[in-house]
């Protein structure tokens, strides 16, 4: 991973929070947690306080080093989401991966979008592929009873909330009429043409083990991810599979070991203390874990390698528990200062924002390496 060398100047502080009243979050901030095994060993090699420190430090150099800056959707706050336009700002602005989510149309191309269907909220319909086309229009329509063709005439580039004044993202997103619902093959392409090799892709399956008419199954969606994962020079080496359905979790551990697994967790797909298995949780029930879900995430069946818990479910205990079993803990979707500062306090390993700017200049603030920029040439 190639990093750009910590700046000397101090970022300024974010909006909405005013420069000395950031500074003084930035000072009180604690010291982050360092759990794991090999930490464990590294200070049990030292013979000394010297020694100690030493290696204390560098674990923190190589943890800071590694911290995995995500824009959600690309940047849903600042260009329409999980689109070219926000994809291409994310890598703009320097994020060390693109978080994103993916359907798979009836002709089974994938699609990135974070609904199961063409949500009103985030597109228009414009015109019909045929005029005389029984399924126009395609708005609200599911992807899986769509083609491509179809899709691809729909217009993304603005949001149309039923009141812009209690839309969290209507001021601050910058609409691109025209804009189109991309495939994942030219997410990877835009990455390629920007020679963005220090940048990973976290690529959601969007599927929802309660609502099985509404996609394709867990083993078809899986390979067809994967599928476009794989055509892609380094594809396997810098994606990220994740979903809330540990199913497809399940399918890619078979057939693509190497591919790195983001086990996706909520309080209403956890279901901690119910009867019986979550079905979100391929077959799991989190209570034969004592309610440790990040134990419950590197079962065989599943064997995460990233935690990635809503992050008002981040505690103390989470974060032992799974850097304690190889996890490492990113949460979603933080986009206020101070919980970001918190975060980062508590010792996550990464955070996904719909303000990736916003992260970076925290990050800047408590002297973090910043991922690279990749502009267009």
């Amino acid at each position: 991973m190639t990093w750009m060398s910590l700046r000397t100047r101090r970022a300024a502080a974010p909006a909405g929070l005013g420069v000395a009243a950031f500074a003084s979050l930035t000072f009180v901030l604690p010291a982050p947690a360092m759990a794991g095994p090999a930490h464990d060993q590294l200070l049990a090699a030292s013979a000394g306080p010297a020694a100690r420190a030493t290696s204390a430090a560098k674990v923190e150099r190589s943890r800071r080093a590694a911290f995995d800056l995500e824009g959600h959707r690309g940047t849903r706050g600042l260009r329409p989401e999980d689109t070219l336009p926000a994809f291409a700002k994310a890598l703009d602005i320097g994020v060390r991966t693109l978080e994103l989510d993916t359907g798979i149309t009836k002709d089974g191309v994938v699609v990135v979008s974070h609904e199961r269907v063409i949500a009103p909220l985030v597109c228009t319909d414009t015109a019909p592929v045929t005029p005389a086309d029984a399924q126009f229009p395609y708005v609200g329509k599911t992807y899986h009873e769509l083609t491509f063709a179809q899709v691809e005439t729909v217009d993304c580039g603005a949001r149309h909330p039923v009141n812009p004044a209690t839309d969290p993202y209507y001021a601050s997103q910058l609409p691109v009429p025209g804009t189109r619902i991309p495939t994942l093959d030219q997410v990877f392409a835009l990455v390629e043409q920007r020679h963005a090799k220090g940048v990973q892709l976290n690529i959601e399956t969007k599927i929802d083990p309660t609502h099985p008419d509404e996609t394709v199954g867990p083993d078809a969606f899986t390979r067809a991810d994967l599928a476009v994962i794989e055509r892609h020079k380094d594809g396997v080496e810098r994606s990220l599979l994740q979903s809330f359905d540990w199913r497809t979790l399940d399918v890619a551990r078979r057939l693509a070991p190497r591919l790195r697994r983001v086990a996706l967790v909520g309080t209403d797909t956890v279901q901690a203390g119910q009867p019986g298995a979550s079905p979100w949780l391929d077959g799991l029930d989190v209570d034969d874990f004592g309610g440790d879900i990040a134990a419950t995430a590197v079962a065989p069946r599943v064997a995460a390698d990233v935690l990635s818990p809503a992050f008002a479910q981040v505690t103390s205990p989470l974060l032992a528990s799974a850097h304690r079993h190889g996890e490492v803990v990113v949460p979603y979707t933080v986009d206020d200062v101070r919980t970001m500062i918190r975060l980062i306090g508590l010792g996550v390993d990464g955070l996904i924002s719909d303000y990736p700017d916003r992260v970076r200049d925290v990050l800047d603030n408590l002297g973090y390496p910043l991922p690279r920029r990749y502009p267009a040439r």
